[in-house]
């Protein structure tokens, strides 16, 4: 098998959609003799901050001398994003293998027809234990309850924060969501929960009655919290006072995320699972790279900002960094005096309230469209904001090339462009300004 027959095969996985359940995950798992349980794990729920908290926690790992696998999605360019160790990708080779490998175990249950985030959570499994991982951080694509993720015993759960988010597979209500989340704990094994609003906050309190449970704010918190464009300076409370802690990932809401991944280590380090000091510690979060989350790149002297906020609350947060760290008027180090949104959406997400979260951050918007049937229209986009903002200037464009091109040409020195809605708009996005895809069509799948 060649690489691009393995990533034809993942393509092929679509037409599946996306089944919750672990019914398959289990029998996929059996063929391959149960890869999972040869692996120390740390699992992680929620709707935002999820994916920062899963990269520092693997950051500590790796920093500790442990090798550390991390499982991520979606991915914004390339597959090989979702399944890394210690920072590196998978190659195409070790995509190939397990993908061969995998498809081998399944001729003996033909009946199985796997979709494709149940197909590359076992392909994680079983890169990690044949790569002799001493630990896998893994996020859950959605939900938790029924997530393909959601067949292991973790050190350690961390739900972060809860919003309404994947309403058509998850429930209408935040109480349903949390349900969902909630999913993951497992009896006696210790959960770590961010902020959450008091009706979530009460469902997984009650799902947790036999496991104990570490609350942000009342058993571990931050403060003394100061962002620049460079990241973030906090103090942390936890079972220990750590001052001031630095991440290279810009937000005031980051701190919070990454003092849940400080809270899952100092309880795995009682636990005699793994050793470490706080000197390393800080060395590793000072070393932690994440992509995607306000992340600025300058590329032919432009000045971009890459952030994969796609709901209402990662968009009301990236409003706020923005006024408040990277404008010059709510910082006074910072050298930007504009903004230029490219702002995209997926039609099933609640777009409305998206873009009237995110437009008020910005000086000039450029809607545009995703090459997807789910994508929604840039027309419906300005028509939302246009008569509500008459102090910004608006434009559409068909395809994200073209908007990339129209913010050039709107680009002059002090600016900064915003490229934000969707993962998928990131994947395009940056494509288009030169870094290899690979199945990027499959960004936004679980």
């Amino acid at each position: 098998m060649y690489y691009a027959e393995a990533i034809s095969y993942l393509y092929s996985l679509q037409k599946y959609g996306i089944k919750l359940g672990l019914q398959n995950i289990e029998w996929i798992c059996a063929l391959l003799d149960n890869p999972e349980t040869a692996l120390n794990t740390v699992h992680i729920a929620g709707t935002n901050g999820k994916g920062t908290t899963a990269k520092a926690m693997q950051s500590i790992f790796s920093a500790s001398g442990y090798k550390t696998g991390l499982f991520i999605s979606p991915h914004m360019v390339r597959f090989n994003e979702r399944i890394t160790i210690d920072g590196t990708e998978i190659s195409e080779n070790d995509v190939v293998n397990l993908t061969g490998e995998i498809l081998e175990a399944l001729k003996e249950r033909p009946d199985i027809q796997p979709t494709f985030f149940e197909f590359v959570t076992a392909m994680a499994f079983l890169y990690y234990r044949n790569m002799g991982c001493d630990w896998a951080v893994l996020e859950t694509g959605m939900g938790g309850r029924f997530d393909s993720t959601n067949v292991v015993t973790p050190a350690v759960s961390i739900i972060t924060t809860i919003g309404e988010d994947h309403k058509q597979f998850l429930g209408n209500t935040i109480e349903e969501i949390a349900f969902e989340k909630a999913g993951i704990i497992k009896t006696g094994v210790p959960l770590i929960v961010l902020s959450q609003q008091p009706e979530a906050l009460a469902v997984i309190k009650n799902v947790c009655k036999d496991s104990p449970i570490y609350l942000y704010g009342e058993d571990f918190s931050t403060d003394a919290v100061k962002c620049t464009p460079e990241g973030t300076i906090f103090n942390y409370h936890g079972k220990s006072a750590i001052d001031g802690l630095f991440i290279p990932v810009v937000g005031a809401h980051q701190a919070a995320n990454v003092s849940s991944a400080v809270r899952a280590w100092e309880l795995i380090r009682e636990s005699g699972k793994i050793c470490g000091s706080e000197e390393l510690l800080r060395s590793s979060l000072k070393q932690m790279k994440w992509h995607g989350r306000c992340e600025l790149k300058i590329i032919d002297g432009i000045h971009f900002l890459f952030d994969g906020a796609h709901n209402t609350e990662a968009l009301t947060m990236l409003s706020e960094t923005i006024c408040r760290v990277y404008l010059k008027s709510g910082n006074p180090d910072s050298s930007y005096e504009r903004i230029i949104l490219v702002f995209a959406a997926m039609s099933d997400k609640d777009w409305r309230r998206m873009v009237n979260e995110i437009v008020p951050a910005a000086d000039e918007v450029i809607f545009t469209t995703l090459s997807y049937d789910r994508a929604e229209k840039p027309e419906s986009l300005l028509s939302e904001v246009q008569r509500k903002f008459t102090d910004k200037s608006f434009h559409i464009t068909a395809t994200v090339a073209k908007a990339l091109k129209k913010a050039a040409a709107l680009y002059r020195p002090g600016t900064l462009i915003v490229v934000a809605g969707s993962f998928y708009l990131l994947g395009e996005a940056k494509e288009i300004l030169g870094e290899k895809s690979v199945l990027r069509s499959l960004s936004e799948s679980v």
